[in-house]
């Protein structure tokens, strides 16, 4: 097994984030819950050299405006669970994520970049016509 990282960068900016991944193209990783890097790094799928996480990218928020929901894409699972005004078939895909700890780490961005075993938040976005 190789070595998995030689640099870990948190930037602070979405701007930053791109430029970041733009410089250093695949041999970066990007993560926010982390819950998908971590299948992908230990099934040897992806082996890379930097990790640029999105902690500090303000993109953890859910905002309901009347029949418009707008949603972070760092935002946790659970942080959908709290919402009550949110559509049905949200909320239910949300509670269908298996585990407490998983619903806090894994991240609506990162529910929707990778197919998840349980729980599809992209197919109740697609139910709802949202827009990506």
């Amino acid at each position: 097994m190789s070595q998995v990282t030689s640099g870990y960068y948190a930037p602070a900016s979405l701007r930053d984030a791109i430029s970041l991944k733009k410089r250093l193209r695949e041999r970066a990783l990007i993560v926010a819950g982390g819950t998908a890097a971590v299948q992908l790094i230990s099934k040897m799928i992806a082996e890379p050299e930097v990790i640029i996480s999105l902690e500090k990218v303000p993109l953890d928020y859910v905002k309901v405006q009347g029949n418009v929901v707008e949603i972070g894409a760092t935002t946790p699972i659970s942080r959908l669970l709290e919402k009550k005004d949110l559509p049905n078939a949200l909320r239910e895909a949300a509670e269908n994520i298996h585990g407490l700890a998983l619903k806090d780490m894994a991240t609506v961005g990162g529910n929707i970049f990778t197919p998840a075993p349980a729980g599809d938040i992209a197919t109740a976005l697609l139910s709802l016509d949202a827009t990506l």
